[in-house]
């Protein structure tokens, strides 16, 4: 099962557009629902297809459209992966790796400080 969570953070005036999942880069607005319970009542519907069923009636103008939209969403998800999840990876590793992890407050007595940590690199 793919993962259907945004890959980047999502501004609340941006919600209008389509939110970078990793699921939309093979099927574009893929909706991950819970089965429903009675499906066996499905089985009982003159109306209802199996999946394979379903895939034997699609036609080929449609397989066609379908590959076609594959071709598209997979372009989509590579642009906005360049655009925005790649840049916000350098962003944060930027910040990240600018921010010092000491200070230059001389501590006061009576202060709990942390004089050894080990994940902290030497000399910073």
């Amino acid at each position: 099962m793919l993962n259907t969570r945004p890959l980047v953070h999502v501004e609340a005036e941006e919600q209008e557009q389509q939110v970078l999942r990793p699921i939309d880069f093979l099927q574009n607005q893929f909706e991950v629902a819970p089965p429903l319970k009675g499906a066996d009542e499905d089985l009982q519907d003159p109306e209802y297809e199996t999946p394979a069923e379903r895939a034997k009636s699609l036609t080929k103008k449609q397989l066609m459209l379908a590959l076609a939209s594959s071709v598209k969403n997979a372009d989509r998800f590579w642009e906005q992966w360049q655009h925005q999840y790649l840049t916000s990876l350098r962003e944060q590793h930027t910040r990240t790796v600018s921010s010092k992890r000491g200070s230059r407050i001389t501590p006061k007595v009576g202060q709990i400080v942390l004089i050894c940590d080990t994940i902290q690199p030497r000399h910073s």
